[in-house]
């Protein structure tokens, strides 16, 4: 009997890697002994780490998502201007934005959950007798607070107008789509 031939197991052959794995019946009796499993001591290896912040966080939130969500910010901001749109709105001077913008927005996004405020205005807020002072969040000399609203009101991590096309194209017996514009609000 090899390696891979267990009584009464049977494998899955689309197992990956050449890894088998017993698919054996429960026991049907409680052992006498235990004997644990032995893993030898090996070093940690950390494999593939950047050198900077981030490089590390673009792990998590790689570059072509972030890219992704900056096409459908665009889009969603390009849309929303209409014939109803007032003039002096600020979205007819929408510039579109970037992933590199995206970043440091989230960036801002995760230093404000760090530091709550009361209200978003406070963290770009400096009084008329402060103006030698530096600001108190750093944050505030990569993005102004109309950029940043901008960006608050529009981001989208998904093309709308897709999903929305996708929704008419499902049966009428399921719900509404009103959960659906409740979180996109």
């Amino acid at each position: 009997m090899d390696d891979r031939e267990v009584e009464g197991a049977e494998f899955d052959p689309t197992d990956p890697g050449g890894t088998y794995r017993p698919d054996l019946p429960p026991a049907t009796k409680r052992g006498e002994k235990f004997t644990p499993l032995e893993i030898p001591y090996r070093d940690p290896i950390a494999r593939d780490l950047s050198d900077t912040p981030l490089g590390i966080f673009q792990k998590f939130l790689p570059e072509n998502l972030v890219k992704g969500w900056a096409d459908a910010t665009n889009q969603h901001a390009r849309a929303s201007i209409t014939e109803n749109t007032k003039q002096q709105s600020r979205l007819h001077r929408w510039q579109p934005t970037s992933a590199a913008e995206i970043y440091v927005f989230i960036g801002i996004v995760i230093c404000m959950q760090n530091h709550p405020e009361n209200a978003i205005e406070t963290y770009w807020h400096s009084s008329a007798a402060d103006i030698d002072i530096q600001p108190f969040y750093f944050f505030t000399r990569h993005m102004t607070l109309m950029r940043f609203e901008a960006l608050f009101r529009h981001i989208r991590i998904f093309d709308d107008a897709t999903v929305l096309a996708e929704r008419a194209n499902l049966p009428s017996k399921l719900p509404t789509s009103k959960a659906y514009h409740q979180v996109n609000q």
